[in-house]
Formats: C-alpha cells, sequence, structure tokens
C-alpha cells in the first residue's frame, strides 16, 4: 500500500509539470530531453538550464536520498500521510 501511495503521488506531479509547461506554452514534455542528449543545454520555462545530463542526474540523486532517508525514518502511518490531517 506504501509503495502504490508514493508512486501514484510521483505520477500526479509528473502529470501537472508535463501539462503545466505544455499549456503555458513553454514546449512539450517529449522533445525537453534532446538538446540534453545531443550536447546542449535545456530550458525550462524559457530560462537556459546550465547544467549538463550528469550534474542533472546527481541533483536529483541527493536530492531524492536526501527526502527518502528523512521519510524513512517514521513510522509506517507517517510515510503514507505525513501531512496528517490534511
Amino acid at each position: 500500500q506504501e509503495s502504490e501511495v508514493i508512486h501514484g503521488r510521483w505520477a500526479m506531479l509528473g502529470v501537472a509539470g508535463c501539462l503545466g509547461a505544455e499549456l503555458l506554452g513553454q514546449g512539450d514534455w517529449y522533445s525537453a530531453p534532446l538538446p540534453l542528449l545531443e550536447g546542449g543545454h535545456s530550458q525550462y520555462m524559457g530560462a537556459e538550464v546550465p547544467f549538463d545530463l550528469g550534474t542533472l542526474l546527481a541533483i536529483e540523486f541527493a536530492a531524492m536520498a536526501g527526502v527518502e532517508s528523512l521519510r524513512g525514518g517514521a513510522d509506517a502511518e507517517k510515510r503514507i500521510y505525513p501531512g496528517g490531517a490534511f
């Protein structure tokens, strides 16, 4: 159950990010990483991202490891619903 809740939340965030960028006219989600794969720089909401693909992956890995280590220390109920009544 815990994995399903966490994966569902990540899926909802991913859809919101994809639709938000497309609805604001900042490009589509499918071609967004292509400049990174070709050795260039990507753009996010019209601003150039100054990192290459390896740096972006390292930042994402470090951020996710930090968040998961904080979440992993709580009991099962708090890991699934960290907001309490909200």
